[in-house]
Formats: structure tokens, sequence, C-alpha cells
């Protein structure tokens, strides 16, 4: 009997192997079928289903393959290893940038995340996966650093008063700025009730509430720029997510008493 380890090898080494074991995990074929399914030369085929044989992982009955209740396992876990590792390469942006130690919730939770980077070509595409969202929400709460701060943008002013609730807490650089170039438009949105500003001078990272999915920014620390912005409508990231905002929202200081302050 082979090691669990040496199955795996043997699968590994050959992209053959993992196609007819997932065309005979969708279900019984003969050796034509799989030839004209997956283009597999006959003499490869014919020992590939021989190997499975040997491994008690196919029978042949008069001429058509199916898998064993082994191989129905080994496929089945196959497949999901596959889907897992294609999930995980999914935040390799996210390497030495995202600091998962900070978040209170499995890094797991973010495979099937939509990833959105920055490139050369184009750097603001996470800055436009972050007004996409907004514009489909009628509500914002979170913390930034610098890029995501709302009315800095026309778009996002318009939708703070026009009445979209917005709960935001700032950077003192950030809300300094925020208020030197938009002080009308602030006291405006703040006087009809749909923005709450609060200020702290430790945030760890950008964190954005929305109706129905939660994003996360990371920023270059060379032009503070959003490099990197993370969304998902996972449920337990949305958890963790909410908890944080209102840790981080009862620790700062209201933008009034803030700028009292340091007046």
């Amino acid at each position: 009997m082979s090691s669990p380890l040496s199955d795996l090898e043997f699968l590994a080494r050959s992209e053959n192997r993992v196609a007819v074991l997932a065309a005979l995990r969708e279900g019984a074929a003969t050796r034509r079928d799989l030839r004209e399914t997956l283009d597999v030369e006959r003499v490869t085929l014919g020992r590939i289903l021989a190997d499975f044989e040997e491994r008690s992982w196919a029978v042949d009955a008069d001429g058509t393959y199916r898998l064993t209740v082994v191989g129905e396992i080994v496929a089945d876990t196959l497949a999901e290893a596959v889907d897992a590792i294609e999930s995980a390469r999914t935040l390799e942006p996210l390497v030495g940038l995202l600091p998962f130690e900070e978040f209170d919730v499995e890094p797991t939770r973010f495979q099937g995340a939509t990833v959105t980077e920055a490139t050369v070509g184009d750097p603001y595409r996470p800055v436009r996966r972050f007004m996409e969202l907004l514009d489909g929400s009628s509500s914002l709460r979170g913390y930034d650093t610098t890029t995501i701060a709302p009315l800095y943008v026309d778009d996002v002013r318009e939708n703070v008063l026009g009445g979209m609730t917005t709960d935001v807490v700032y950077l003192p650089t950030v809300a300094e700025q925020l208020v030197e170039d938009y002080r009308d438009a602030v006291a405006a949105a703040v006087e009809a009730g749909h923005l709450r500003l609060r200020v702290d001078d430790s945030l760890p990272f950008g964190l954005a509430v929305f109706d129905d999915r939660v994003g996360v920014g990371v920023y270059d620390d060379a032009n503070g720029m959003l490099s990197v912005f993370v969304d998902t409508d996972d449920p337990a990231v949305r958890e963790w997510a909410v908890e944080s905002f209102a840790t981080h929202w009862s620790r700062a200081t209201p933008l009034d008493a803030w700028a009292a302050e340091s007046s």
C-alpha cells in the first residue's frame, strides 16, 4: 500500500492523472469518452487507468471505468485542496502587507475576496473599487489613513451631503486637511446629521464597512496612496470589522473636541 505522500506525489507529477481523476469524479466513462474529453493519448490513458486500478481508486466494469469509494474520497479531497490553494493565491498580494495578526478573524475567511491592486499603468484601481462599493451603499463606517477620505472626492461628498450615513475615524493630519479644504461641506454634512467624524492618532490600516461588503485597505508608505483594497461579504469578516470599528470609534476623539484642543 502506498503512503499518502506518495499518492500526492503520484498525482502532482502528472496533469493528465489529475484530469482523468477529475473526469471520473464527474461520472463513469469509457476509454473513448475520456480520450475525447481530455485529449489524452491512448497509451498514456491506459497507463493512468491501470495505475488507478492498482491503487483501488477505479474499477473497470465491462469497459466502463468508475471510481471506487476510495477513489471518490481521493478525488473529492484533491478538488477541495486545489480550490483552497486557488483561493489562497488570491491573497498573495497581501502577504507582508495586510496585518492578519491584528485581525480577530481567521485569514482563511478572506479566501475568495476581491483583491484590487494598484499598478504602474493604473494606480487608482483600488480607489475605483472603493468608489464602486460606496456608490451602491447607503452607509459607510470605517477608519482610514489617507486615500479613502470621504469629502476628498466630489462624488463621495455628494453621497454624504445627499444623505449617506457616514461614521469615520481619521488620523489627525487627515482630519486637519479635511477641515481646511472642506470646512463648509463638513459643517453642512455634520449639521444635517449625515456625517460623524472622529480623530485617532493610531490607525493600523484602512477599514470600510458598507451595506453588503467589508473592505480593508493597505497603503504605500512611500506616497500614502491606496495600493491594495480587499473586499468580501464573508459574515465572519463583517462581524470582526464591525467590532473593530466600534473599538476604534469609542476611543477616538469627536472632531469638534479635537479641533478645540488643537486650536
